[in-house]
């Protein structure tokens, strides 16, 4: 859970700077669009910039939410979850534990994309980068 309270002093600033993000695998014409039309926040999250293949990542808030297009497919069977927003659409996702983090790949487009949801944070984050998925793999 993530707590926030007001106070008088100033406290340490969120990272702005750049977040290394690794993608492997291979890349598809899709990832240089959905990239681009990735948000720029996720929930109260601001989008960061990213080191090495600008056009395949993304990250946000610190630490960081971080998205790589072209990564390995997901493992069949590994456990899956279903998102998507309110209004319609949903995007498959096998999970998997990567430490203080959980690893959502996408299952059945045509290119996997990742996404590292550090456990300080909820999978609901994942709505509005589902709202791209959706509206990108046509």
């Amino acid at each position: 859970m993530l707590l926030l309270a007001g106070c008088s002093s100033a406290g340490p600033a969120a990272a702005t700077g750049p977040v290394d993000v690794v993608a492997v695998g291979v890349s598809g014409p899709q990832c240089g669009p959905l990239v681009a039309a990735l948000p720029a926040t996720l929930g109260a999250l601001s989008r960061r910039p990213v080191t090495g293949e600008v056009g395949r990542t993304a990250a946000w808030g610190d630490p960081a939410v971080t998205l790589a297009c072209g990564s390995p497919e997901a493992n069949p069977a590994a456990e899956q979850v279903q998102l998507g927003p309110k209004e319609g659409g949903i995007v498959t996702f096998a999970i998997h534990d990567v430490g203080p983090a959980t690893a959502f790949t996408t299952v059945g487009l045509p290119v996997p994309i990742t996404v590292t949801v550090p456990d300080a944070y909820d999978s609901t984050l994942l709505v509005p980068i589902t709202v791209v998925l959706l509206a990108t793999d046509r």
